[in-house]
């Protein structure tokens, strides 16, 4: 499988009672599934990473639920690469009794997400992840933002990992895009993604960047990017289209975007912490 030295003396000493099972009716056709689930898993590391967890996933009776979750599963469309996530992410649900994954995938279906949906294998696992109580303190923390029910709602089933995040940090995404930079509600609810970033570390920087662009009028009105797709695209684009491409200014832009690096004391600064003053 890949365990090799440490690696295998740590698994052998925290899962010791794999040498009571059966390497025939047990252990090998456990990890024959597995294997099958786990889609372009290179030289084994999905896998490795599922059995260095406690070994119930390799130990378990190969003919058990898990087999008839699997098929369950199958029959809500949840099939390949979503499979093999939901494995990878959230193994207990392949042990779960029938009778209450079949009422967790109806809670999800009621909350709006459809069995088509490439969102419903992640809605599954934050309702899977969160108690009701905290699922609804963040739907509330949305709507003291001036959400109705149905626009959070709308949030979560476009961006469902968003749930994921503490309350205080949604709390601070919120304040930042709705107060600091006074965007629009209906715009959030479009782009829910944007949430989900690091404001220390994404959503600050990269706003700097762009008023400093708007200040020097370097943008060109009718091709300006918006906010959300400089915030979209990847390191390396964001510093080839709205940095280093303006070789006059890249030396201010590339201190106003990595100026949060110079504060050690914190790896994820508060907006509160940061000026956003471009000028």
């Amino acid at each position: 499988m890949g365990l090799v030295g440490p690696d295998l003396c740590k698994f052998i000493s925290s899962n010791s009672r794999i040498f009571s099972c059966s390497l025939e009716k047990k252990l090998i056709p456990c990890t024959q599934i597995l294997k099958k689930i786990l889609v372009n898993d290179k030289n084994n590391q999905d896998l490795i990473r599922i059995v260095r967890r406690p070994s119930w996933l390799i130990t378990m009776n190969p003919e058990s639920r898990f087999l008839r979750n699997i098929a369950f599963f199958e029959s809500c469309g949840i099939v390949g690469s979503q499979l093999s996530y939901l494995l990878k992410i959230k193994p207990r649900l392949f042990l779960m009794e029938e009778s209450k994954l079949r009422d967790l995938v109806l809670r999800v279906s009621d909350l709006g997400f459809s069995f088509h949906s490439r969102m419903f294998v992640y809605g599954l696992c934050i309702v899977f992840s969160l108690n009701k109580e905290i699922f609804e303190r963040k739907l509330e923390l949305l709507r003291s933002f001036g959400f109705t029910n149905n626009e959070a709602m709308e949030i979560f089933r476009k961006q469902p990992m968003l749930f994921s995040n503490s309350e205080e940090r949604l709390k601070s995404a919120l304040d930042f895009f709705l107060n600091k930079i006074e965007l629009k509600k209906e715009m959030l609810i479009k782009a829910p993604f944007c949430l989900t970033l690091s404001l220390g570390e994404r959503v600050i920087p990269r706003y700097r960047v762009m008023q400093i662009l708007k200040s020097k009028s370097l943008l060109v009105l009718n091709k300006e990017p918006s906010f959300f797709m400089m915030l979209a695209v990847s390191e390396k684009k964001f510093l080839e289209k709205f940095v280093e491409k303006f070789t006059d200014d890249a030396e201010e832009l590339l201190v106003a975007y990595r100026g949060h690096m110079l504060d050690s004391s914190s790896s994820s600064p508060s907006s509160e912490e940061i000026n956003l003053d471009a000028s």
